[in-house]
């Protein structure tokens, strides 16, 4: 069934977030986000519920999916890391193919607030997962 690793960084000692296949803006978007705290990760599995917003899939029904969690904070910049599986199963996560193309878009925050407005963002393509 496999995983997919993914190391994200950011000048920030806020959030930094990651989201699959949005369709519209955040819509659609399978999230993972994630903050530094006292040493500790807190990453979280999240879905675009809208353009603009997004919930923890567990409070949509869904599970929380991410494995392998770990993170670090150090000279304001904060770096996350995680594997996600190719198909968890779950209806707020995206299956993810090898050899696929997918659309990304990152962001991060100034808060460790995940409902914080972003600071910066992008956006870009992975060719052949």
């Amino acid at each position: 069934n496999g995983s997919v690793h993914f190391k994200l960084s950011a000048p920030t000692t806020g959030w930094v977030a990651l989201g699959i296949a949005p369709t519209t803006m955040m819509k659609g978007a399978d999230f993972i986000m994630g903050y530094v705290a006292e040493g500790n990760a807190v990453i979280a599995d999240e879905y675009g519920n809208s353009a603009t917003s997004h919930k923890p899939d567990t409070e949509l029904g869904g599970e929380d999916n991410i494995q392998n969690k770990s993170g670090s904070e150090a000279d304001g910049v904060t770096q996350i890391s995680f594997s996600i599986p190719l198909d968890s199963g779950d209806e707020y996560d995206k299956v993810l193919e090898p050899g696929g193309s997918y659309k990304v878009i990152f962001a991060y925050g100034s808060s460790d607030d995940f409902t914080s407005y972003h600071k910066k963002k992008a956006s870009a393509k992975i060719e052949s997962l």
